[in-house]
C-alpha cells in the first residue's frame, strides 16, 4: 500500500527533461504540461493501519464517523517546502503546500478492497458573500468626493487593503505587517523605536476603543474559526489592553529579524502560525479605518457636497457640482 501526495506547481519551471526517481522510501514523479512542471507526486509505502476508515453507526439515523489519515504529513510538508524554496530560483512561484490531494494506491487486489476513502483534499472554505448587506450610496460616493478634493489618497487605507488581500491569500505574516503598519502610521506620531511606538499605541484612546470593541470584547472567541479559537483562548482571552499591545509589538519585533542560529525562528512557509494575529488585526484595523473615513469626510466637507449632489439628482437636474468653490 502506498500513500501519494499531489502538489500543484505554479510558475515557469521548464526542465530540459525530468525523470521519476526514488530517495529512501520516497518516490518522486512529475507532470509536465506545455513544457512546464505543473504537478509533483510524492509517494511512499504505508501500513494498512494508516488508511482512512469509516465507522458505521449503531443506528441508521446517526451519521457514520469518518477517520481521515494524513501519513507523514509534517515530514512531507517540510520536504516540499524545501523544494519550493530551491525551485524559486528556477521559476517556481508557488507549490500548493496547504491543499495537497492525498490518495492511496493498492499494490495488490487484496489491498484494493481495504481502500474505503480515497482522493482526500483538505481546503479552507471561502467566505460566503451571498448574504452581505448592500452598501448605502453615501459610503461609496463620499470617498470619491474626498479624493477629488484632495487629489491624493490615504496610504493607511492602502495598507488595510493590502492586508485584506494577503489575509484572503493566506499570506498571514504579510497581512500582519500590513495591518501593523496601518496602526503604526496612524498612532505612533512619528516615533520609530519599538518602546516609543508601544507607548503611543497604549496612549491612543481611539485604538483602545477599537481593540476593546473587537478582539478583547466578551464573546469574541465565538466569532473565530474553530481551528484558531483554542489558540485565542490560551494566548489573548484574559489579556488587558496594555498587555495586548505589548504582545503585538513583540511579535512585530520578532518578525522584523531572522537568524538561522535561533531554534525558534519564524518561517515564510509556515504562514498559518500567524493566522490568528492577522485575523485579529484585520478587525481592529477595520474599526480604525472607519475613524479615518469619518475624519476625512469632516476635513473635506464631503457630507455637504454629497447632500448637494443628492439635491440636484432629486430635482431632476444634472447631478453635477463644483468642488473648487
Amino acid at each position: 500500500m502506498r500513500c501519494k501526495y499531489t502538489f500543484e506547481v505554479d510558475g515557469t519551471v521548464k526542465p530540459e527533461r525530468i525523470m521519476a526517481f526514488e530517495l529512501d522510501d520516497y518516490r518522486f514523479e512529475f507532470e509536465v504540461a506545455d513544457g512546464f512542471i505543473t504537478k509533483i507526486f510524492l509517494s511512499f509505502p504505508i501500513d494498512i493501519s494508516e488508511l482512512p476508515t469509516i465507522e458505521k453507526a449503531a443506528s441508521e439515523l446517526i451519521t457514520p464517523q469518518i477517520n481521515l489519515s494524513y501519513p507523514k504529513f509534517n515530514e512531507v510538508i517540510e520536504i516540499v517546502s524545501g523544494i519550493e524554496g530551491s525551485w524559486s530560483l528556477w521559476g517556481a512561484e508557488r507549490i500548493d503546500i496547504d491543499e495537497p490531494l492525498i490518495s492511496f494506491e493498492a499494490e495488490s487486489k487484496d489491498e484494493q478492497t481495504l481502500i474505503t476513502i480515497n482522493n482526500i483534499k483538505v481546503s479552507i472554505a471561502d467566505y460566503d458573500h451571498s448574504n452581505l448587506p448592500r452598501i448605502p450610496p453615501e459610503l461609496l460616493i463620499k470617498p470619491i468626493i474626498a479624493s477629488v478634493k484632495e487629489k491624493s489618497h490615504d496610504v493607511r487605507l492602502s495598507f488595510y487593503r493590502r492586508g485584506i488581500l494577503d489575509l484572503k491569500s493566506r499570506e498571514y505574516i504579510e497581512a500582519f505587517y500590513d495591518f501593523y503598519l496601518m496602526l503604526e502610521s496612524t498612532f505612533s506620531e512619528g516615533k520609530t523605536k519599538n518602546s516609543q511606538i508601544e507607548q503611543k499605541l497604549i496612549e491612543s484612546t481611539i485604538l483602545r476603543d477599537c481593540v476593546l470593541q473587537t478582539v478583547l470584547s466578551s464573546g469574541y472567541a465565538n466569532t473565530l474559526p474553530h481551528e484558531i479559537k483554542p489558540l485565542y483562548l490560551n494566548k489573548y482571552d484574559s489579556l488587558k489592553y496594555e498587555e495586548f499591545i505589548k504582545k503585538l509589538v513583540r511579535i512585530r519585533g520578532f518578525l522584523h529579524h531572522h537568524n538561522m542560529k535561533r531554534s525558534d525562528n519564524w518561517s515564510p512557509t509556515k504562514q498559518g502560525t500567524y493566522r490568528l494575529e492577522a485575523t485579529m488585526l484585520s478587525e481592529i484595523c477595520c474599526r480604525v479605518g472607519m475613524h479615518i473615513f469619518f475624519e476625512t469626510n469632516e476635513r473635506t466637507k464631503a457630507d455637504g457636497a454629497y447632500l448637494e449632489l443628492i439635491k440636484r439628482f432629486l430635482s431632476d437636474d444634472a447631478a453635477s457640482i463644483s468642488l473648487c468653490k
